[in-house]
Formats: structure tokens, sequence, C-alpha cells
């Protein structure tokens, strides 16, 4: 089995007497270019401003609306995930002769690179493709209804978005059985995952109920009287900050698919996604011009987001909203660093108020306290994020060996590089390895000093 290799490290800014947890993650083969740089910290900075969140549901690799992933992700700023039922095995390959089991990888793999362009993250559930159907009853029991809504119930609470998009419409117009499927049970799940009777053995992982606020249907394939959409979001919109539109950046991700021959023209101008509302738990919005439409996703609506009392933390959390303001208003793409001490602010405010959260569940305070924590603990990772950008911190870890199986040893070297005459300084080093695995501190390594191209670089650790 292939390890996954995480790193941890914390590193201090000298200048402002905090410390922050970098994360280091084994990535996909597509650079995440429109998150590096400036424009990255500039993406970061939008993001801090809000608590928005996305998950769009389909059937195979492929299924997502790609154009309408990247719009909510660099448009709106939201979290987004899209849930794909399963991992595409049955499906064709033109770049080889992998079939089944091998293409589900590589189509795994595929998907994670176009989230590497959309920013968002990906989940699947535990079903394999077994090739085209015709009948949603037909996937239902080759699958098993039960066992595949339990798992994107699973997939709910542990991402726990504001809005779910289901991809299909739950009908024959869905063309494909595992459409269909999908499509049905979406609105399910959409119900299932805040009832506290439904699949109670998710509490036992430390998940929690989770009620989204609406719920959509994308357009469909064909034409349908009706599933005609009540939004339309032009993905074409030009993004000035990036340099490009959102639906080039989605065709660019549409590409990855290359095992089904996906090929996509990176389109300019207007390109539109459709999409109909079905279920919604907050007021209407008439003429409504975005999915949050009628939600409050600002900082200070958190409270109101997860069912406390408004005025709850309401002056931590205010504070929290001012610094990312701060810092949005002080980016200078070519002084990033301008930025570090709102950010600095921002992250300790953002700790303050979950230790607080944490002393009240402690006394056995409203549980509803945890998903307030789960907000603000994706606040502190961003604000974490924009800090290493802000301050130009690259964490890069090289390993002995490219895949690692039980019983195997290997050497994991981390460098830290960051600006000369930076103020970073780097605390410690860990590493996050699977259950009952052993890690021992080792001496550096040597650097070669000879040979064809030796690495020689100057690390701050």
């Amino acid at each position: 089995m292939r390890q996954k290799f995480y790193r941890l490290l914390s590193f201090s800014l000298l200048c402002a007497f905090i410390s922050s947890s970098l994360s280091l993650q084994t990535p996909a083969q597509v650079r995440p270019i429109y998150d590096m740089g400036a424009i990255g910290l500039g993406q970061m900075l939008r993001r801090l401003q809000t608590t928005a969140s996305a998950l769009h549901t389909g059937a195979h690799p492929d299924d997502e609306d790609s154009g309408l992933l990247v719009y909510l992700a660099r448009k709106e700023q939201a979290r987004t995930a899209y849930l794909s039922l399963n991992r595409g095995e049955g499906g064709q390959n033109v770049i080889g002769s992998e079939l089944f089991e091998a293409l589900g990888v590589i189509r795994s793999e595929e998907l994670l690179q176009a989230r590497r362009l959309d920013s968002g993250q990906q989940f699947f559930t535990r079903v394999m493709d077994y090739g085209f159907s015709k009948k949603r009853e037909e996937a239902a029991r080759i699958w098993g209804e039960k066992e595949v809504l339990g798992d994107m119930v699973r997939a709910i609470r542990v991402f726990r978005p504001l809005v779910i998009i289901s991809r299909f419409s739950g009908t024959p117009a869905d063309g494909h059985g595992q459409h269909q499927l999908a499509g049905y049970l979406t609105p399910i799940a959409f119900k299932a995952a805040a009832d506290p009777n439904q699949f109670p053995e998710h509490f036992q992982e430390g998940l929690r109920p989770w009620q989204a606020k609406k719920l959509y249907v994308g357009q469909s394939f064909v034409q349908n009287a009706q599933n005609v959409p009540t939004l339309t979001v032009n993905t074409g919109d030009y993004d000035q900050l990036i340099g490009r539109s959102y639906f080039e950046i989605a065709m660019e991700g549409r590409s990855q698919h290359k095992s089904q021959e996906m090929g996509s023209l990176e389109l300019r101008g207007k390109q539109t996604s459709g999409l109909r509302l079905l279920e919604s738990t907050v007021a209407k919005t008439e003429n409504e011009q975005s999915i949050f439409a009628g939600i409050d996703t600002s900082i200070t609506g958190i409270p109101k987001a997860v069912g406390l009392n408004e005025d709850f933390l309401n002056g931590e959390l205010r504070d929290i909203q001012n610094a990312a303001a701060k810092a949005l208003a002080g980016f200078d793409a070519l002084n990033p660093g301008k930025v570090v001490e709102p950010l600095v602010e921002g992250l300790k405010k953002v700790r303050e108020a979950r230790r607080e959260i944490a002393e009240r569940a402690n006394r056995g305070q409203n549980a509803a306290l945890a998903d307030a924590d789960f907000l603000l603990g994706k606040k502190e990772q961003e604000f974490s994020k924009a800090l290493q950008a802000a301050a130009g911190v690259v964490v890069d870890a090289t390993t002995d060996s490219e895949t690692v199986v039980a019983g195997d040893k290997t050497g994991v070297a981390v460098r830290v590089f960051a600006p000369e005459g930076t103020n970073v300084k780097v605390n410690n080093a860990m590493i996050q390895v699977p259950q009952n695995s052993i890690v021992n501190n080792a001496p550096p390594p040597d650097t070669p000093t000879i040979g064809f191209r030796p690495r020689n670089e100057t690390a701050l650790n």
C-alpha cells in the first residue's frame, strides 16, 4: 500500500511572536499554479472573508460541472468539494490498457489533478463502477441503496456544506442508471444528514448531524421541461487577479480526464451553468444571484449558521472579521509581507475564540459548539496558510523511496525556505505516519557536492 506522508512544521515570525503550523501533503502531478505566489495569496485573503461552502454530487469522475466548481471556489471563494459515487472503473481508457480496478486508480488521480486546479476537495463512496446501466433500480440493487446513502451522509457530515448541488435530477433524463441513482439519493441525503436517527454509527467517529441550508440540482444534459433553472451562473466571468476566466480554468481541469478523452477547449467569453432550487431552510430570495443568497456567510454569522445565539462570541468574531478585512485591504502583490501583521492578529483571535469554545464545551454547554469550532478550525487553517504565503515560506520534503509498504524503512528530509532577511525561524518538525509506525530522528543527509547538477540549496533548517 502506498503511504502518503505529511510533515507538520512549526515556525515563528519573530516580529509577531506567534507560531503557526505548516502542512505539506503529497500533491497530484499538476501544480496548483493558481494558488501560488501573489495570485494565490490574493485569493487566500479573499477566502478569509467568508464561511461559504458547497458540496457537488455526481456518479462518476468527469460528471462534475467543472465550470461551476471553479466559479464557486474562485469567485465566491467557497470551500468546495465533489462527491463521486465511484471511481469510474467501468469506463473506457484511451491512454493505456488498464481497466477496472487499475483504471479506477488512474481516474481517481485525474480527479485529484482537476481539484488541484479548481482548489476543491474530493470525496468518494465505497461502490465500484460496474459499467453502463439503464435504470436507477439496477444501480440501487447492485450497489445497495442504503450503503451508498450512508456514505453520502457521511461525506456531508464530514464536509458540512452550507449548500449541496446535485449534478443529476434522479429521473430518466439523466441517462445512465448510476446518474439517476446519484440524483435520486442526493435530496434524501440532504435531509438524512440532519437527522440524528439516521446512520447514528457516524457519531462514534466524532461526526454530528448537519443541516445544509440549500439544495440545488444542475441543469440537465438534455432539455428537460421539469428541470428549468431558477439561477444561472456566468462561469465565463473573467478574474482580473488570476488573469483567466473561471471557465478557462475549469476546462484546463476537465482536460485532466485524459483516459476518458475529455480534452476541452479553454473557451473565453460568457459560459453558463443553470441551477434549480429544490430545498431551502432559509427565506427564499427573489431573483437570487448566488447560491448563497439569504445565507449569512460572514465570520460574524457563524453562530446563526450553527444554531447558536447570534450574540455568541460576538466581539471575538468581529475582531477576526476585521483582521481578515484589514489583510485584504492591505494586499500588495509586490510586497506581500505587508499583510503579515493583520494575519497574525487574526490567527491569534481565532485561536482565542476556539479556546473559549473548548472551555464552554467542557462545561457541557450547547452541542452546536462543535460546529462553531469546526468552522473556526477551517478559518484557522486559512489564516495559517495565508500567513505562510505572505511570509514566503516554502516547505520541501524528500524521501529515499517513492513507494513504501508495511515493514519498509524510508528516510524523510525536510527543508524550509524563506526569503533572505526574513524573521522566520524553524522551531520543530514532526511527521505524521500510519498507526503503529515508528519514527526516529536522524542526522541530516549529506548533500552531494559532486556529480551532474548536485543539489545545492540553503534552507533555514
